[in-house]
């Protein structure tokens, strides 16, 4: 039965890296490309490690293969939020225009009264 779930998660986790590598290439910008990245290698990385794991067949690899998949959790999306954050500074505009500001006007307020000016490069 891990054997088939094992190759079964490694699989899906193949999918999901094609299909994020696909969304890569294909979307038009660095903020789009970055929700490709960080959320589809997010799961298709955590999926073929876990069913590398299963298939082991080994209680220790499959410890280190959830401790490998917490440690992807956590550090793939402050990395994209990062970069994210980075392209923001950078002034990197969108494809397409934004309907909103992608910084809240709480946090423009906020720097308006302490530094005199702000604007959406300076968050």
């Amino acid at each position: 039965m891990s054997e088939l779930l094992g190759a079964a998660l490694i699989v899906l986790g193949t999918v999901f890296t094609a299909i994020a590598a696909l969304g890569m290439l294909r979307f038009p910008d660095v903020y789009l490309r970055l929700q490709a990245a960080s959320k589809g290698l997010t799961f298709g990385f955590c999926a073929i490690v876990l069913g590398a794991g299963l298939l082991a067949d080994d209680p220790d690899v499959l410890a280190k293969a959830f401790v490998a998949v917490l440690f992807q959790f956590i550090t793939s999306p402050l990395a994209g939020y990062l970069v994210a954050r980075a392209a923001v500074r950078s002034g990197v505009k969108p494809a397409t225009p934004l309907k909103f500001s992608p910084v809240p006007p709480h946090r423009l307020a906020a720097d308006q009264s302490e530094e005199g000016t702000a604007s959406a490069e300076d968050v």
